[in-house]
Formats: C-alpha cells, structure tokens, sequence
C-alpha cells in the first residue's frame, strides 16, 4: 500500500517562566481560584516560546545518522466485518471543507465552530474586514481590542454606542446579527440578565434591547459607563447536563476514540500516531475502537488495519472518514463524559470546544479538528458544543474518594483562554463547573502547555494519588544512561564514570555537567556531532539525532540548578534561557504543593514536563486493570522501566503497567493521553 500521508510536527511549545515566578506559590496555595494577574500570565507563556526557540537553535545535530528501520510485524488473520466505516455527507463535506480556509483567515473574538446544530452555517456571517462600512470597523476594532478588558457587557455597550443604539432598540434580532458580523460573542450574553431578576432568563436579543434603550436613556453621555454593569451573570440551562468522565482509572474503559493524524513515512513510523493506535489496541483487546482518518487516506488506513490490528470480534473498529485532514491529538478536541436523557437515564456522550485550537494567549483554530465532531455525530455519537474554548489536555475529571466530590481539575491556562471573550476568571469557572457536571472546578498553576503532561490521577485504596513529574531523578537518569554509553564506547574509563555517577547523584553535578558537555562536543559549524549522536541508537525504533536532544535537554536542565546569573562565559540568551529552566522547576513545586494541600498522596515519578525534547511518563490513560504509560523504548528503556517500577508499586493489586512506545509523538509533544480519549461505563 502507497501511503501519501502529510506528516505533521506541530509547533506546540512548552511554558517555562521568566516574569514572576516568585508569585507562584503561597497566593495559590490559598485558593484553587487564579490569583494572578493577566500580565504575569502572559509572562509564563512567554517563557514557553524562550524554550522552544533556543532549543531549536542550539540543539541541532549534524546529518548523517542512519535512518530508523521499519520492524515488521506478524499479518493478522481478519475478521469478516470487524471494521465498519462512516462516510461524510458528501454535500457537507463540501461546505466545511470550503470553510477552513476561509475561516483561519479570520477569525474574530466571537467565532463559534459551525458545526453540529451550526453545521453548514457560512462564515460569512462573520464579515471580513474589507465587507464591513466604517461604523462596523470601528466596532469591531474595538471588540478585538478591548473585551478582554472591558468585559462582556461594558464591551457590548461601546460597540452598540458606536453602531448607534436606536436601531438596537427597535429591531435587536437585527442587532444581533450585526453583532455576529463584527466579530462579538453574541451567543454568551444568554449568561446575563437584568440584576435584580433572580437569574430569570433573558434572551440576547432582550438584553441587547435593554442595553440600547438605557443608552438612549443616557445619550448625553460620552464614554462607556465605569461603574458595576447593570446584569448578573448565571450559567443557563441549556449549558448544563453533561458530566465529564472520572479519569482516575475507577471505571471500566469500555470505548477508546482516536485519530490518524501521521505516522507514515515511507513505512509506518515506530512510536508516532498510527502505531500508537496499533499498540493500544493491542493493549485493550476488550475495548470498542473509533478512529478517524482522512476521506483521502481511508482505504490504506482501512487495509492497514484488517493486516495488522488483532480484532476479536465484528465491528469492533468504527473507521470515521473526515473530509479533511486530521491530527493525532483526539483529546483536544473532545472531552468524554455522559448526558441526561429525558427518562433519567445517561448517554455516553463528547463535549467539543466553542472551536478546536492550538495556543494559549492567542488561540489559533483548528477548524478541521472541530468538523471531526461532526462525523462522531454522524456515527451515532452524541456530541455537544461547550459555549467555550478549551483544549482537553488542561482538563481532567477525577473523583475524591474521601470527600466524594467530582472535581474538574484545569490549568489557569484555561480559564485565562477564555477572558479574552468577555468572561471574569470567576464567571470562567461558573461555566466550567456548571457545563461539565462537577462539584468544584479547581485551577491549578500552569507548568507544561497541558495539564496532562504533569499529572495523572488515580484512586488507590480510598484516597486520590496523583503522580507528577520528579525532573531531577529524570535528569539522573538520562545523564546516567549516557555516562553508560559514553564508558561503553570508550569515551570515558571505569574510574571515570564511577566518579561522574557519585557527583551527579551525590554531589552538586558541576563536574559531571562540565565533563558531559565537553563529551557532546561540536563540529565546525557549530552542530551537535553525529559520530556522538550514534551512541544513543540501540535498537531499529530509535532516533539517534531525537535520543540525543533529550541527552542534551537533560544536560541544560542540570546547569539550570547552578550559579549562572553572573557567569560570564554564557552569554545573555542562554542565561535566559537557563532561568526560564529553573522556573519550571519551581512551578512543578508549586503545582505539587497544591495537590498536597488537598491530602491526595502524591507520587513522583522520574519524567520530564512536555519539552520539545523530553521524556514525560504522566501523559498516558488509567483504566482498572493498570495504566497504559507512554514509553520512550530503545535507549532510554531503562528510564521506562523504573517509571513503569512506581507505577506498579503505588498501583498494587497486581496492575498491569502497560507501555506504549510514543517516542515519535513526544518529539512531536503530545504522547498517549493526548491521543486516547477513553469513555467509561
């Protein structure tokens, strides 16, 4: 088969911190509720692309490395019937399909995926710039530029101030559309209503009406009122009625969701998208499977998986051909859970985002990832779209079992995203609370780009274990596996490595960062060495170039821990960088702290946070029987084997620690959970 396969590498990159790590512990400590002001926010951010670009600049290694084998696998014998596909509806697939183009390049504050009961709706109904009149430019300019300041309410004012009240007034379905037009969350103002009226609803087009009405009440007056807005804000019925599902490994797994997003060059790619699926079917032989794949990729797909996928039984794998091309990440644009039917009873259910998107401060949409919900519908899926943004990596739906209590636990990356539409933190957290079924709605402090990537959650004996990333014992253990193969390819004699051992895991590691760093060695334009990137491939599914990175992460984060400010042998981009390292030490102390605050037991396991080269054992799926960990395989599988060691010891009860070779998917930041979602019973 002719795999003509697009293959991705997305630019996700992590957070480090430069401004204002000092606030990061005691205000939070205090309250699950942001503290933190929007301008230290975005500092955090900042320090994600600090990583990233430095990274990128400076750990490159030379070509010339032999290229990974393809290992081949046992064909398996089909079963008649085992896969069933889903096509589009042709006539939608052409609508949407005309629509991401045009969509990505516009997109205003209020933009709403058209799909599901929006499915079909033109985006031109959001104007382009070049289609609206003067008076609507304005207006627009001032929503892209002030509401998340302003707020919702304050913003709707000056705009209907700007477009002139009195055809609000008289004519606010009209109103309404024109708000639509410019770019305005016209569909969050059903969260507000007149104060004094006990949260009774009131539709936008009312509230518009009202808002009109007081400004021509008011038209001596120049600018936009700066007292309290004379509405309330509540979470309306018809936002509620989903649950978010427990991810904490206490229900039975019965249907896991993923997506074809990559993974085939020239052969399946060891440990990237497609073989990721294969591994976890594998893994899961009981579970149902719903896969997603490119219309244009579906008949390889479809006779990859009748070769090569271990079926049990007929119509185990749902084939859901999209339209368009898709991603690896299926958490993201989707979240399980269940919703009420009318007879009391539950219906497994996914709630998708306002649109998909990637980023934090400016969240660029994936509008392709949004219309894949609308073919999980197509297949009998119930799916509804949450009013807003979220990516599924920063939520995670757990269980306290002392308390009882259903808690969404979410980075302030979150709720952050979503102030930019209008919305106070607190109103964020309302929303979240009340639309994802929980008791408590529970902000964490960002460390890595999602929240997966710094911990997973689990019930263990009737008390909620979190296990989080210990950095240090990570980077001992990748320094100590490459002062391994440096004594092994005699680079280094025994006493040598002996002493390199005892300072890195005894003393304060200068010595082994100094000899480590004068062993990577550079050649003359200025690239990492592939003679000493080679030492790092010990079997056909390992990247020599992508192991030594990680070497070579671990290496700056060692440097991190030391005197460097006043150095002045390094130079003013890498102590920045270093100290951008050096707070994302001190936010993971933070982030622990506040699971520690809950009573949950915490336990640290030797990972990275989601570095663009990293090896993180967090991002992966609890289910009953164990944990499907992510695994870096090959060189680093003693690393995988002593993460895989906690596991099973704080797991007990005989789990199964399952590991599912993701090094390709780490390179490209995500790993198992951000390509898994699992539904439970």
């Amino acid at each position: 088969m002719v795999f003509q396969y697009k293959y991705w590498s997305g630019p996700l990159v992590l957070l480090g911190l430069v401004l204002g790590l000092k606030h990061l512990a005691a205000a939070e400590l205090r309250s699950p509720s942001i503290t933190r002001p929007p301008d230290i926010y975005k500092a955090l951010v900042g320090g994600r692309t600090i990583i990233n670009d430095y990274i990128t600049t400076h750990h490159q290694v030379a070509p010339g490395l032999p290229p990974r084998s393809i290992p081949k696998r046992p064909i398996q014998q089909p079963i008649p019937d085992a896969i069933r596909v889903i096509f589009p509806d042709q006539s939608l697939s052409s609508i949407n399909g005309g629509q991401i183009a045009a969509v990505n390049s516009h997109i205003p504050k209020g933009f709403r995926a058209p799909i599901l009961e929006y499915a079909g709706t033109s985006t031109t109904a959001f104007g382009q710039p070049e289609t609206l009149n003067e008076k609507q430019r304005s207006a627009a300019a001032y929503v892209d530029q002030h509401l998340a300041n302003a707020g919702l309410i304050r913003t709707l004012e000056e705009v209907i101030r700007i477009l002139g009240p009195d055809r609000f007034a008289k004519q606010p379905e009209a109103g309404l559309s024109e708000l639509r037009t410019i770019g305005f969350p016209e569909d969050l103002l059903a969260a507000f209503t007149p104060a004094g009226r006990n949260n009774s609803p009131t539709t936008p087009a009312e509230l518009i009406a009202s808002v009109a009405s007081n400004l021509l009440r008011d038209s001596g007056a120049a600018r936009v009122s700066t007292g309290p807005p004379p509405f309330e804000f509540y979470v309306p019925d018809e936002w509620t009625g989903f649950e978010v599902a427990v991810e904490t490994g206490s229900k039975e797994v019965q249907l896991l969701r993923m997506q074809a997003g990559g993974g085939y060059r020239n052969g399946v790619v060891p440990g990237d998208s497609i073989d990721v699926i294969r591994q976890v079917v594998e893994a899961m032989p009981a579970c149902d499977f719903l896969v997603t794949a490119p219309e244009a990729m579906l008949e390889p797909v479809t006779s990859w998986a009748m070769a090569m996928l271990p079926f049990s039984r007929p119509h185990q794998l749902t084939l859901l051909a999209e339209p368009g091309a898709v991603e690896a990440w299926a958490q993201d644009n989707g979240k399980p859970g269940t919703i009420a039917l009318a007879d009391d009873q539950r219906e497994r259910a996914t709630i998708t985002p306002r649109y998909a998107s990637r980023g934090e401060l400016n969240s660029t949409p994936l509008v392709g990832e949004s219309f894949v919900m609308d073919m999980l519908a197509r297949s009998g899926r119930r799916v509804v779209q949450f009013p807003l943004l979220f990516q599924g990596g920063n939520l995670i739906g757990v269980r306290d079992p002392k308390t009882e209590r259903r808690i969404l636990i979410t980075s302030e990356t979150a709720i952050y995203r979503n102030t930019m539409l209008g919305l106070s933190p607190g109103e964020v957290e309302k929303v979240f609370r009340r639309g994802f079924g929980v008791d408590e709605c529970m902000v964490v402090p960002a460390v890595s780009y999602h929240l997966d990537f710094d911990a997973t959650f689990r019930e263990i004996d009737g008390e909620l274990v979190v296990f989080v990333n210990d950095m240090d014992a990570a980077v001992r253990g990748i320094l100590g596996l490459a002062i391994a193969t440096f004594e092994q390819h005699g680079l280094l004699d025994r006493a040598e490595a002996v002493g390199l051992r005892y300072d890195l895991n005894r003393g304060a590691g200068r010595t082994a960062y100094r000899t480590l760093s004068q062993l990577s060695g550079r050649d003359a334009d200025g690239l990492y060495r592939s003679d000493r990137a080679i030492l790092f491939k010990t079997s056909v599914i390992d990247s020599a170039s992508g192991n030594y990175q990680v070497f070579l992460q671990a290496l700056d984060l060692l440097q991190s821990r030391f005197d460097f400010e006043n150095d002045p042998t390094i130079d003013v981009g890498r102590r920045n960088y270093l100290a951008t390292l050096r707070g994302v030490s001190r936010a993971l102390t933070a982030q622990e702290k506040v699971f520690a605050s809950r009573g949950w037991k915490v336990v640290r396991v030797p990972s990275l946070p989601n570095f663009p080269r990293g090896i993180n054992y967090l991002n992966g799926v609890q289910h009953p029987d164990g944990y499907l960990m992510p695994a870096y395989g090959g060189f680093y599988t003693p690393l995988d084997q002593e993460a895989a060691r906690i596991f099973k010891d704080a797991i007990g009860h005989g789990a199964e620690v399952r590991p599912i070779q993701c090094a390709e998917l780490q390179r490209r930041e995500g790993a198992v959970h951000c390509a898994v979602v699992a539904y439970t019973n």
